[in-house]
C-alpha cells in the first residue's frame, strides 16, 4: 500500500481591522496502513489589503490557506521527509536500549 498524506489548516492569525491572515497553522500527516508520522508548522504570511489578490479572512478557504502554505513550504518535499520517516518507522534500522535490562 502506498503512504496517504493528509494535509490541513489548524488555525490561522489574522488582522480584526483589515482581515489580512498573518500566519497559517499547519499540518502534514502521512500515513501507511498502521504506520504514520505528523509534521506541523506556521507559515508567516505579509498580506497587503491593498492588492488586487488580497483575500480577507472572512472569504478564505483551508485551500486557498494550504496554497500559501505551499507558496511558503515545499509540498513535495515536506512528503518526501514523511514518507522515509514512515518507512523509517515500519522497518527502523536503529533502536535504543540496554542489553543487560530486561525489557
Amino acid at each position: 500500500m502506498a503512504v496517504t498524506y493528509n494535509w490541513k489548516v489548524s488555525t490561522c492569525d489574522y488582522d480584526v481591522a483589515t482581515g489580512g491572515i498573518s500566519h497559517v497553522h499547519w499540518r502534514c500527516s502521512a500515513s501507511e496502513n498502521d504506520v504514520s508520522q505528523t509534521v506541523v508548522g506556521v507559515a508567516k504570511l505579509e498580506p497587503d489589503a491593498t492588492s488586487s489578490d488580497f483575500v480577507p479572512y472572512a472569504d478564505v478557504t483551508e485551500t486557498t490557506a494550504l496554497g500559501w502554505v505551499w507558496g511558503k513550504v515545499s509540498k513535495d518535499e515536506t512528503e518526501t521527509q514523511l514518507a522515509a520517516k514512515v518507512v523509517e518507522k515500519k522497518t527502523p534500522t536503529e533502536s535504543t536500549g540496554m542489553p543487560w535490562a530486561a525489557e
